[in-house]
């Protein structure tokens, strides 16, 4: 079963994109951290003069990634 989002932008690529779509809902100010030992990654942004914080764990989904098939999955070039 493919994972969510498994084909998206990753790294600092994902982050610009975080970026982008919050400055197309009015946001502010932007900011990200990452906490790599709990495998947290907070992104904080400013909309309508609200200060928000939103924290997200990549642990779960790094585990799932791990846990995929890879050698069942079909590869390009191969039959």
């Amino acid at each position: 079963m493919p994972l969510p989002y498994e084909n998206s932008t990753g790294g600092a690529g994902a982050l610009e994109e975080i970026g982008k779509i919050l400055t197309r809902f009015g946001c502010a100010r932007f900011g990200h951290m990452t906490d790599n030992e709990t495998g947290h990654l907070l992104v904080q942004f400013t909309h309508r003069g609200n200060d928000v914080s939103v924290k997200a764990s990549y642990l779960g989904y790094a585990v799932a990634w791990l846990k995929e098939p890879l050698l069942l999955q079909p590869h390009e070039g191969h039959t």
